[in-house]
């Protein structure tokens, strides 16, 4: 068995089992107060203007989680309506937790613990049980975590930035650790070109262009 097939079987087989402890009886037991507050919050968005879902009509939590709620109404009971969207994005983290993973190219064997990790997790079963909008949170920040640990696009980092704050509140401090990463990388790289100058003086009051300092760190020889 090669390499591939043995991934695509493996993955399948975590996948299922994440699925089965998610999908399993998922319309009993019924609502409890926090499902049924946000089952009525959800029927009242629907009454919204189409201007209204760009903005945050509720304090708590954002329009992207009514929209998901909204989207599988179709499915009868109530009860299992309202939660097969959360158990859906619980199956999704673990294949996005694969994808995350296998970016660690110093830790090969994170690949096959981390989708086990997060299909029998108790918390994340929990949650992606329950008509809230946590299992989607736990979904967009293993998105951003893979995102980042595979150097994705910016404009794909972005889009799922911006898809978190329009989640939930509970966002916030995902979306905060992840701006303060970027500028903490973004103040080294200018601390190391303004301290380190390594073919360039810049003492006489001219800074280099941003060219020539790249040019300057790399490890060929070259003539400047």
């Amino acid at each position: 068995m090669n390499r591939r097939t043995f991934d695509a079987l493996f993955l399948s087989a975590v996948a299922v089992t994440g699925a089965a402890l998610r999908l399993t009886r998922l319309g009993v037991p019924s609502f409890w107060l926090d499902e049924i507050l946000g089952y009525d919050l959800a029927t009242a968005a629907a009454k919204q203007p189409l201007w209204r879902w760009f903005h945050f009509f509720d304090p708590e939590h954002g329009p992207l989680y009514y929209a998901t709620e909204l989207a599988t109404r179709f499915v009868h009971p109530a009860d299992l309506s309202a939660r097969i969207g959360p158990a859906i994005f619980g199956i999704a983290a673990i294949l996005v937790a694969w994808v995350a993973a296998r970016a660690i190219d110093s830790h090969p064997a994170a690949a096959y613990v981390a989708p086990i990790l997060v299909a029998v997790s108790p918390l994340e079963v929990y949650y992606s049980r329950e008509a809230r909008p946590y299992a989607l949170v736990l979904l967009l920040t293993t998105a951003l975590v893979a995102a980042l640990l595979r150097g994705t696009r910016l404009w794909l980092i972005v889009a799922l930035l911006v898809l978190a704050l329009y989640t939930t509140a509970a966002m916030a401090p995902v979306v905060m650790a992840v701006a303060i990463a970027a500028a903490a990388a973004a103040t080294c790289f200018a601390l190391i070109t303004i301290v380190y100058r390594p073919v360039t003086d810049v003492s006489g009051g001219t800074f280099p262009g941003v060219a020539l300092l790249l040019t300057s760190f790399s490890l060929a020889a070259l003539d400047n």
